[in-house]
């Protein structure tokens, strides 16, 4: 294979190049631009919120919801929280493979 073939028309393949370092700041403030855009759309947090849908979700989802037989009798649930892309379906997927879990 070609060991330039992944590389910048000025030579750097880790954007280095020329090309790279004159669009660098451009693409920067075009970040910053589309970070403050979304966070003016963006629905401030507010726990009073998270806490109506925790309790909502608690009543929603008691052992009464449950047809007999499923789930455990366990106290301890095991809360998989992670962000989008950060393996946290895999970690889901590893524990829920194991015969203790």
């Amino acid at each position: 294979a070609d060991a330039g073939a992944d590389a910048d028309a000025d030579g750097g393949a880790d954007g280095s190049s020329l090309a790279g370092r004159m669009y660098r700041e451009e693409a920067w403030g075009c970040l910053v631009k589309a970070n403050l855009i979304e966070a003016a759309r963006r629905t401030p947090h507010d726990p009073s919120v998270e806490a109506a849908s925790s309790k909502m979700y608690t009543q929603v989802f008691g052992p009464e919801f449950w047809p007999a037989g499923v789930g455990s009798t366990e106290s301890s649930p095991i809360f998989i929280i992670g962000l989008m892309r950060s393996g946290s379906t895999l970690v889901e997927s590893l524990l829920s493979s194991h015969s203790q879990v």
